[in-house]
């Protein structure tokens, strides 16, 4: 996000906090919740309410985010400059604890929707740089997500999410994880035409895993220097993965050597 384009949001929560701005009535009041480095991120999210924007301005933020909230947006200012690492570690909330960078979770009963990540860089978790269980319509776009400990963007038992335009690298694990279930078995989910699009994967142990999904499109997406650029995962569990399109992806040069895990040999 440009100097431009922040001052033009602080510009619309003056308007509005002074009535000038105010909606016309009946509309939906949508708030600009503007953080700077040495702010908590996580009080603007939980004072924030569906429809509101949280505007990270340039800096480092050490810290572990966690949204439960539909139709949130959280906007960072550019990976470059806007960048997210581990607290330390005296945190008590659960998404800090599990290791991991910005967690958006709901419910079997009540997913999150339609939320929105975009615009950051997620460095250095012990687990993952983001993580999603239980959402419907995530939006995750020009992320970094990078060395961190499993996975750099992870999703599961979630429909209907929007990966693109992101660069997951030298992650532990896979640089982008889909999936239907992580601690339960079970038959494929409907992830009714999740999209994985034009992201950027390198120096992964694997560029993308999909498991147990269908109705999943990958394309234009490209992945280089990992040990395995992708794997497509199915079993015999009903129902059957599949009902999946993967086109147009660069997949090149992915011979780095990964030593064995307690979970796979070595790639």
């Amino acid at each position: 996000m440009t100097k431009r384009q922040i001052a033009l949001l602080a510009c619309t929560v003056a308007l509005a906090g002074s009535g000038l701005g105010a909606a016309a009535p009946g509309a939906v009041s949508r708030t600009v919740h503007l953080v700077k480095p040495g702010e908590s991120i996580q009080k603007a999210v939980d004072a924030a309410k569906p429809g509101d924007t949280i505007v990270l301005t340039p800096g480092t933020y050490r810290e572990s985010v966690r949204i439960t909230t539909s139709r949130l947006t959280l906007l960072g200012s550019g990976s470059a400059s806007t960048v997210l690492v581990p607290g330390d570690g005296t945190a008590t909330d659960v998404c800090a604890k599990a290791g991991h960078g910005i967690c958006v979770t709901g419910t079997d009963s009540d997913p999150v929707e339609g939320v929105t990540v975009r615009s950051l860089a997620l460095r250095g978790f012990t687990a993952n740089g983001l993580w999603a269980s239980r959402t419907d319509r995530l939006t995750v776009r020009e992320v970094l997500a990078e060395k961190n400990g499993k996975w750099g963007i992870a999703q599961e038992r979630s429909t209907r999410g929007v990966f693109s335009h992101n660069t997951a690298r030298n992650n532990a694990d896979a640089g982008l994880f889909l999936a239907n279930t992580i601690d339960t078995e079970a038959g494929a989910t409907d992830a009714e035409g999740t999209l994985v699009t034009r992201n950027s994967l390198t120096g992964n142990r694997i560029g993308l895993t999909v498991r147990r999904l269908r109705n999943v499109n990958v394309d234009h997406n490209e992945a280089t220097g990992n040990c395995a650029a992708v794997f497509v995962v199915g079993d015999e569990s009903t129902p059957r993965a599949g009902a999946m399109t993967l086109r147009r992806n660069n997949i090149h040069t992915n011979n780095k050597y990964c030593p064995k895990t307690p979970r796979l040999p070595f790639l």
